[in-house]
């Protein structure tokens, strides 16, 4: 889902991604329009997005900047030789044991259980995830 006028964004608390449009008021001089991420609607005071340093959620349209569009946060990367995880734990473990095998032998495991190490470190990744 690409870019969408900001009249249909959702205003539930729902984080997205909003595109900003300098007013005639103000025109920056790298340009007139910019992507901020991680926004939500928040009554009362309109689109914000979490200040790091204020360690609070600030207001992002004023004088100088009007939100005019949205999209949903894009999904992260797919991991390494996999488009999705999802039902696929096995395949993803099985994947990372063949990585994972090229290595055991620098580690001086005993032959035969490479596979069986890799599956190891594989299982102990997904339970790190």
């Amino acid at each position: 889902m690409g870019w969408q006028p900001i009249e249909t964004a959702p205003k539930d608390g729902t984080v997205i991604d909003v595109w900003l449009a300098s007013t005639r008021e103000w025109r920056p001089p790298d340009g007139e329009a910019a992507r901020c991420p991680d926004v939500k609607w928040m009554d009362g005071r309109g689109w914000c997005c979490f200040d790091d340093e204020e360690g609070s959620w600030l207001s992002i349209e004023d004088r100088y900047w009007s939100v005019t569009h949205w999209m949903p946060i894009p999904s992260p990367p797919a991991r390494i030789g996999m488009e999705s995880t999802e039902g696929k734990e096995l395949e993803w473990a099985d994947n990372m044991a063949k990585v994972a095998a090229q290595f055991a032998t620098r580690m001086r495991k005993p032959e035969g259980k490479e596979l069986e190490w890799a599956r190891e470190v594989a299982g102990k990744l997904e339970q790190r995830r």
